[in-house]
């Protein structure tokens, strides 16, 4: 499966590949390009600096997410830290093609949803609510594959 054939939104999935590549603008990446913050902490969990790895794979926060996003899909992993890795989780192995790019798209989903999520509660004052983000990132994968992925059919409760 390759990345760029996941029936998902364009701009969620450059947003992920963004994430892959290490390329979003997380508080560590804006420091280095000598941005100053008023704090370097992750704006989900407050615990740590906001990294690209720590937000989307080591946050509480976002753990807990992975962890709901598993239990959803009847499926028991270890979570990967690293983006490419965690993607390749992603990938099952004996499904088609088009089951394959379903598994992406939730991956990519879940992703923006965080960095949705992790936006709102920075620039609007939102607080964190993980089952908003989960729920959400299920609604936005379920339409996106059911619109564009036409040899898969399941509804929504499926």
């Amino acid at each position: 499966m390759s990345f760029w054939t996941l029936k998902t939104l364009p701009s969620a999935q450059l947003l992920a590949w963004r994430v892959i590549c290490n390329a979003i603008s997380t508080k560590d990446n804006l420091s280095r390009r000598g941005i100053t913050l008023m704090s370097d902490r992750c704006p989900l969990c407050g615990a740590e600096e906001e990294s690209v790895r720590h937000l989307f794979f080591e946050c509480r926060i976002s753990w807990r997410i992975w962890g709901m996003c598993l239990e959803w899909l009847g499926f028991i992993s270890v979570i990967h830290r690293d983006p490419q890795m965690n993607f390749r989780l992603f990938k099952p192995i004996g499904l088609n093609h088009a089951v394959t790019r379903c598994w992406g798209g939730i991956w990519v989903g879940i992703k923006s949803e965080i960095w949705n999520h992790r936006n709102r509660v920075v620039f609007e004052n939102g607080r964190v609510d993980l089952v908003e983000v989960f729920t959400v990132a299920q609604r936005k994968t379920w339409s996106w594959v059911t619109v564009k992925e036409k040899l898969v059919v399941f509804s929504y409760s499926d």
